[in-house]
């Protein structure tokens, strides 16, 4: 056996080791799945939606509303009964100065002038998808600057979502948190995929921290383990390991997936 084949069978092993701690801990493994930057219906949204529903797996689905086609609504038959949507900005545009990282939402745009997109982002959603759209924020790049927060929820939206561990000290009012952990794309090399070692060391490393186990830190034990996916970019790699992990989350009696109803606290 390859050293390569060890290392991900031991990854896969360590995986299963912490799962079984949570579940003898008499503790469920809650993971969500939240796929970005969906604007119309394409074969690789029909395969992640394939993977989803054969798997019996909720997805929560990052729709860029301004962008969006009048074919995606027309097409509800991609989607499961339990699929949700949400707001991914309103146009996924680049308002990042020349030095600053990609972001829609930045610290120097005028606050009326973002939350005026927040507004127009929600009611383009909630219009063309009324019994799906979720009032839930995915800032696009998963960037959004601080002092927009806070005034989230005055343009009626009750979730927020961006990457890595949601701060438990930024508390607002109204306002529920629920991030992602997980992301099998390496974006530094060309959207390849990370690695199937890489990928599920990222998964396993987040349950250890929550049951705070891991050199004294401890993660948000209260915050969903949330998996972030891009179908418009994976190569053939990341696809097959998500049908993979599907299926091995599958035979784990300790493992359930939560919709965004239920990550976010909306039912």
């Amino acid at each position: 056996m390859s050293t390569a084949s060890t290392d991900i069978q031991t990854a896969w092993q360590r995986l299963s080791d912490e799962v079984e701690k949570w579940q003898i801990a008499g503790r469920e493994v809650a993971l969500w799945w939240r796929d970005d930057d969906v604007i119309e219906p394409t074969p690789e949204l029909a395969r992640l939606t394939g993977i989803s529903q054969r798997y019996d797996i909720p997805l929560s689905l990052a729709v860029i509303p301004a962008n969006m086609s009048e074919t995606l609504a027309h097409n509800t038959d991609l989607f499961a009964a339990d699929t949700c949507l949400l707001v991914h900005g309103l146009d996924h545009r680049n308002r990042a100065l020349a030095d600053e990282k990609k972001a829609e939402f930045t610290s120097q745009r005028p606050l009326a002038d973002m939350t005026a997109d927040l507004v127009r982002a929600l009611a383009l959603l909630n219009n063309a998808f009324p019994d799906r759209a979720l009032p839930v924020l995915v800032p696009p790049w998963n960037r959004i600057p601080d002092a927009l927060i806070p005034i989230l929820t005055e343009t009626g939206f009750v979730g927020l979502s961006t990457y890595k561990d949601r701060d438990p000290n930024s508390v607002h009012a109204g306002l529920h948190i629920n991030n992602c952990h997980v992301d099998p794309i390496n974006w530094k090399a060309d959207k390849t995929f990370l690695g199937e070692v890489a990928t599920l060391d990222l998964l396993t490393e987040h349950l250890v921290t929550k049951r705070g186990r891991s050199a004294g830190l401890s993660a948000d034990q209260g915050e969903i383990t949330g998996i972030l996916t891009h179908h418009l970019v994976q190569d053939a790699k990341t696809w097959a390991f998500l049908e993979k992990f599907a299926a091995w989350t599958a035979e784990q009696p300790s493992v359930r997936w939560l919709d965004a109803h239920e990550a976010f606290k909306l039912s």
